[in-house]
């Protein structure tokens, strides 16, 4: 067991000075082989936030990222370390930096030009991604669809919409992945109706039968409901308090529904 950790603080060593070296301009990424231990470097580093803003900052760290995701666009090199990397971004901690442009920032650098965007959405088309591959191409749709202003000039709505039809994301057998695919159907309907998404602090969009109005969830769960990762929905009490007058009562019954349901849910899960 020590050695096992010995071996795996070694590679990591390795991984960090090799990744630094690339950033820095010490070393070029010459081929493929150079661009995957570039990209596991990248998704070795635990710290995602502090690796995102290095590899912004660094003088050749988005252009070490944009040569490594086209040195290889086949299926094989996309569903394993482009998509690890599509994956490692994809994360809270990076989306809350610099109210989300260095985010921006690494997407532009995934994007454009179009190469490994037309290769990723070709994959999907012919259904050469692997679930791993699947679930990252979910975490940048969404990411593109809820990312203001637009990363770049892709139709990306007409794309999730493709991708959620019959067969797609919302059939996936990756509970994951059709999470994703919840979050990603209410980004297009928002999107089609104008108005702003919704954050993951509001009720819906978390599973099959999470929705803003409490009337549409069914009573009993669904299987993704009991699949789901994410916290539930309801207030504290002292925010339905503070709602106005005129919405109190109504907020009141949505939260007395949420809470009384859950309460259900947990005994159910215990039982499982």
């Amino acid at each position: 067991m020590a050695a096992a950790g010995t071996d795996t603080e070694l590679k990591s060593n390795r991984l960090r000075k090799f990744l630094t070296a690339v950033i820095h301009g010490k070393r070029a990424i010459k081929n493929a082989s150079d661009a995957k231990l570039y990209l596991e470097a990248i998704c070795d580093q635990q710290d995602r936030a502090g690796c995102v803003e290095k590899l912004v900052a660094a003088s050749q760290g988005l252009q070490a990222l944009k040569t490594s995701l086209r040195s290889d666009v086949s299926s094989a090199f996309i569903n394993n370390s482009s998509a690890s990397l599509l994956t490692y971004i994809a994360d809270d901690s990076v989306r809350q930096l610099c109210s989300g442009q260095l985010l921006r920032d690494i997407l532009v650098a995934v994007l454009e030009p179009p190469t490994f965007w037309d290769a990723l959405e070709r994959c999907y088309d012919e259904r050469t991604l692997s679930p791993s591959g699947i679930h990252a191409f979910a975490c940048l749709l969404l990411e593109l669809l809820t990312s203001p202003p637009a990363v770049v000039q892709l139709d990306v709505f007409h794309i999730a919409e493709k991708a959620l039809g019959a067969g797609g994301l919302l059939d996936s057998s990756s509970n994951d992945t059709r999470s994703l695919a919840y979050k990603l159907q209410d980004a297009v309907r928002c999107k089609a109706s104008g108005s702003p998404a919704l954050g993951t602090i509001n009720p819906g969009r978390r599973h099959d039968n999470d929705f803003v109005d409490f009337r549409q969830i069914a009573i009993f769960p669904t299987t993704d409901e009991f699949s789901a990762k994410e916290q539930p929905f309801y207030l504290q009490s002292d925010v339905v308090f503070e709602t106005e007058p005129e919405k109190r009562a109504a907020v009141h019954l949505d939260n007395q529904f949420r809470l009384l349901r859950e309460d259900m849910l947990g005994e159910l899960r215990n039982d499982l």
